[in-house]
């Protein structure tokens, strides 16, 4: 199983929905927490329906189950971000993770959320993370139309060596 990821930053829908039309997406997840964009209305969620249904693609939200700022406290860190290896293993993201690979059986599924750069998005960090660690190949979708691959090594962090 393969499953995409993309971010819409603040490119046009036109553009956006091309993106996935051009990889043959059949449905897109919303993975925000806060599914609104107030610098892009367009990516609000009913506005991002709309659009998507007018294209043929299938609108899923699983963002109060994995997204990256939950409601539920006791996922947060000293610093004030959230805790991701914690989150990860909740029941709530648990199951979250599986409708999101239950949608993704049978079907070309894209998960989204508002960062255009994956490696500076929970999209990578939190899911991509947890789908490798099960065996699901996962490519992020760039703004250029490129794919980029992740494999389970890119989170391995090597201390560097003293001599």
């Amino acid at each position: 199983m393969i499953l995409y990821s993309i971010g819409h930053s603040n490119v046009s829908i036109e553009a956006f929905v091309k993106l996935l039309i051009e990889r043959q997406m059949e449905i897109l997840v919303d993975v925000r927490s806060q599914p609104y964009s107030r610098y892009n209305p367009h990516f609000s969620r009913e506005n991002l329906k709309r659009s998507l249904e007018e294209n043929k693609i299938r609108y899923v939200f699983l963002g109060d189950s994995i997204g990256g700022k939950p409601q539920a406290t006791g996922f947060r860190l000293e610093n004030g971000g959230v805790d991701y290896d914690k989150l990860a293993e909740s029941e709530l993201f648990q199951k979250g993770l599986q409708q999101l690979i239950d949608t993704g059986t049978g079907a070309r599924v894209s998960f989204m959320c508002a960062e255009a750069d994956f490696k500076h998005c929970h999209r990578y960090w939190l899911i991509t993370r947890a789908l490798l660690k099960r065996g699901i190949e996962v490519k992020h979708i760039l703004h250029s139309g490129a794919l980029a691959d992740t494999n389970a090594d890119d989170f391995n962090v090597i201390q560097p060596s003293l001599f």
